[in-house]
C-alpha cells in the first residue's frame, strides 16, 4: 500500500480553448483602456520637458545679456536670399528708487 501513486490523466486538468480566449480578450480590453492613459502621460511628460527647456533657454539669454551690456545674443536671420545679423539691446526697465 505504500507504492508510488500513479497519476491518472483524468485527475490532471488543462485550460480549455474558451478559457484561454476569455483571458486573451480580457487582456486586450485592459490594454485598450490603458493605452490612451499612457499616451496622455507621455504627452504631459513631453510638455513638462519642453517647458523646462524653454526656461533654460530664457535663463541663458538673460545671463548672456547681463554679461554683454544688456544685448541679446547675436542672431542671424535668413530672409529672401539675404543674411541679416541682428544685435539689439534689451529694453531696460525703469527703476524706481
Amino acid at each position: 500500500m505504500g507504492g508510488n501513486p500513479v497519476k491518472n490523466h483524468s485527475s490532471m486538468r488543462a485550460f480549455t480553448l474558451i478559457e484561454l480566449l476569455v483571458v486573451i480578450a480580457i487582456i486586450a480590453i485592459l490594454a485598450a483602456i490603458l493605452f490612451p492613459v499612457f499616451a496622455q502621460a507621455k504627452l504631459a511628460a513631453k510638455k513638462t520637458a519642453d517647458l523646462s527647456n524653454l526656461k533654460q533657454i530664457g535663463l541663458a539669454v538673460i545671463m548672456y545679456s547681463n554679461d554683454f551690456d544688456d544685448y541679446f545674443p547675436e542672431t542671424t536671420i535668413f530672409r529672401l536670399g539675404e543674411l541679416h545679423s541682428i544685435r539689439s539691446p534689451i529694453v531696460r526697465r525703469l527703476r524706481r528708487t
